[in-house]
């Protein structure tokens, strides 16, 4: 009996060791997640722009993941005809308003623009396009709020995700996609074909709890430990000075928002699990 208790104690002290020697199985690197926060009382909310990209994405089916290729003028001019933006500012003559501009999804910055079928646009408030375009800048380049942070100036992929998106049309788990005759493409008013059947609405992606007690709508889903950068203003009145200010140029890159990259920094945080 005690020579079969030492062969049992060694098979399992040897299963042990042959466990304990085994490679552990690799993750998969952390996603890094944009964040963009849409609604709120601050001065930085971008509902506007917000509607555009959860039209393209939760409506369209377009990808939430993006890779920025520093892209020379002439091809920003390419994908943003694409989207029925570029050239003279469609936003200025139409009824919305004189102080709006064309907002396109892909970002004319990304190769991603190249691969759809279909691109959209939408005509947004200056201050919302403009913050929109600063923050974009900045995690690029990895300056002002993404120093040692963001793509640090070299080609890459990120994905999307929103804030407080509670009112928005296109955005949410159940986005109402009917077109409420503000979202465009090349060919003009984006048809209804390809939207969701089920009376207008679809169920897409999840909702996430963050390290810093706020929670987060991701349309790609994410994973425990995934990274998420929120951009945010340190002086919201200079921001908004900013993006009041700022002429616009259709012809420009995001080069055109470096002066006010020292206003801005990241909120960073990891996701915790399902909200």
């Amino acid at each position: 009996m005690h020579a079969i208790a030492l062969s049992l104690l060694a098979a399992l002290s040897g299963s042990a060791l042959a466990a304990a020697s085994a490679p552990l199985e690799a993750r998969a690197p952390p996603k890094h997640l944009l964040r963009w926060v849409c609604t709120g009382i601050d001065s930085d909310d971008i509902p506007d722009v917000c509607n555009n990209m959860c039209y393209a994405t939760n409506c369209k089916g377009n990808p939430i993941e993006l890779y920025w290729d520093k892209p020379d003028t002439t091809t920003q001019g390419q994908r943003s005809r694409k989207a029925g933006c570029g050239g003279v500012n469609k936003c200025d003559t139409t009824k919305p308003s004189p102080d709006q501009q064309c907002d396109e999804y892909p970002f004319k910055s990304t190769r991603t623009a190249d691969t759809v079928s279909a691109s959209y646009s939408r005509c947004v408030p200056r201050l919302q396009n403009n913050y929109q375009g600063q923050a974009l800048r900045q995690f690029y380049n990895s300056q002002g709020s993404f120093d040692e942070d963001g793509l640090g100036g070299k080609e890459g992929a990120f994905s999307i995700s929103f804030g407080n998106v509670g009112g928005i049309r296109y955005c949410g788990t159940r986005p109402n996609c009917a077109n409420d005759g503000h979202e465009f493409t090349q060919g003009g008013l984006a048809k209804r074909s390809g939207e969701a059947s089920n009376g207008g609405r679809l169920a897409t992606g999840g909702w996430y709890r963050l390290s810093n007690n706020e929670t987060m709508h991701a349309p790609g889903g994410a994973n425990v430990g995934d990274i998420v950068h929120t951009p945010k203003p340190i002086n919201r009145t200079l921001s908004a000075q900013y993006a009041q200010n700022h002429v616009y140029d259709p012809d420009q890159g995001l080069e055109q928002y470096e002066y006010m990259q020292h206003n801005m920094y990241t909120e960073q945080a990891t996701v915790l699990g399902p909200a």
